[in-house]
């Protein structure tokens, strides 16, 4: 069975010691993703995130700077094997360069989970870590290291368009500008 690879890179405005302590940590871990974790945080413990939705167990740690994990969801199927995280820390321009591997992942679950770690990590812990660290504002920036997929799927872009939607309804001009405008703005992102 074929397997697909991610990966995926972000900065945060956390020194890595610190952030490498929190994703082991299960408070720490569970605050900045807002869900259930329990992590036993040596080599050879077993973890849960997310109200056990992913589970797994540490295989490496090395320094404060890389820790992999054997991965999987509850939507694994009993056959798949475990996929691997390995997640590098370096310091970056905001604090912490993430470079997050994912490797081993099934068949036609890869894009579904460089989405999902947008989503609900690396978007979460740059809010957790902005307040904490002072509230920096641009922190957590996706960075784009392998695949071009999460950034064309990045809700933003969503989250653009309900914002940009009030003002056009505020402008004075006739119902057909509007109409105009969205068939236009939905082709724009196919045609990237």
């Amino acid at each position: 069975m074929t397997r697909e690879s991610i990966v995926l890179a972000t900065e945060l405005p956390v020194e890595p010691e610190a952030l490498f302590a929190a994703w082991l940590d299960s408070r720490a871990h569970a605050a900045f993703t807002g869900a259930p974790a329990q992590i036993d945080p040596q080599v050879g413990g077993v973890y849960t995130a997310w109200d056990g939705y992913i589970q797994g167990r540490t295989v490496a740690l090395e320094g404060s700077r890389k820790i992999v994990q054997a991965w999987r969801t509850s939507e694994f199927a009993d056959s798949d094997a475990d996929s691997v995280v390995e997640l590098v820390l370096k310091p970056g321009g905001l604090g912490t360069r993430i470079v997050l591997r994912h490797t081993e992942i099934p068949a036609g679950q890869g894009q579904k989970y460089a989405e999902g770690w947008q989503d609900f990590y690396f978007t979460p812990m740059a809010a957790y870590f902005g307040k904490a660290g002072g509230g920096k504002k641009g922190a957590g920036k996706k960075v784009p290291a392998k695949k071009k997929a999460p950034a064309k799927k990045t809700a933003p872009a969503a989250n653009k368009a309900p914002a940009k939607a009030p003002a056009k309804k505020t402008a004075p001009a006739a119902k057909k500008a509007p109409a105009k405008k969205a068939p236009t703005a939905k082709k724009a992102p196919g045609r990237k």
